[in-house]
This record gives C-alpha cells, sequence and structure tokens, in this order.
C-alpha cells in the first residue's frame, strides 16, 4: 500500500463501505434523502462507536459539532417516515 496512507486505510475504507454503500438505483428525487439517511448512520455509527475511543483535549467541541450535523440527519430520516419514504 501507498505511504500516504495508514495500513488500516483500505480495512476501514471496506467497513464504510459495507455500511454506508448503496448499490441500489434511485430516482433522483429519491437520492438527496437516501444519502442524507446513510450520512445519518454514518454519523450514529462515529458518534456511538468511534468517538468514545478519542482521547484529546478537542474531544468535546468536536463531539458538539458532530452532534449537530446528525441533528440535521435525524430531522430527514423523521420527515421520511412521515411520507411513508423510509
Amino acid at each position: 500500500m501507498s505511504r500516504l496512507y495508514p495500513d488500516n486505510y483500505q480495512r476501514i475504507q471496506a467497513e464504510i463501505a459495507d455500511m454506508l454503500g448503496n448499490n441500489t438505483p434511485l430516482h433522483s428525487e429519491e437520492r438527496s434523502r437516501d444519502r442524507l439517511l446513510r450520512v445519518r448512520k454514518g454519523m450514529a455509527h462515529i458518534l456511538c462507536e468511534v468517538f468514545p475511543q478519542i482521547d484529546d483535549p478537542k474531544k468535546q467541541e468536536l463531539y458538539y459539532w458532530l452532534e449537530a450535523i446528525n441533528r440535521i440527519s435525524d430531522a430527514e430520516a423523521v420527515d421520511a417516515k412521515s411520507e411513508g419514504k423510509a
């Protein structure tokens, strides 16, 4: 592997693809919603699984930013469910 990336890069990219990948063709009006819902899933993973293992003084600020971004995608998920599309 190229030294541009850490040794675990390929493994982590494969995990991301497994969790967030989507091979289902969608109509253009469904693509944005699908992408936001996949972002939501990724953010939940970061906040619950990855983030707690980080030990850094800026951790709290980073958490607040990630939490705010996650709330935006949560709102999209609620809208999708209320419209019967999720």
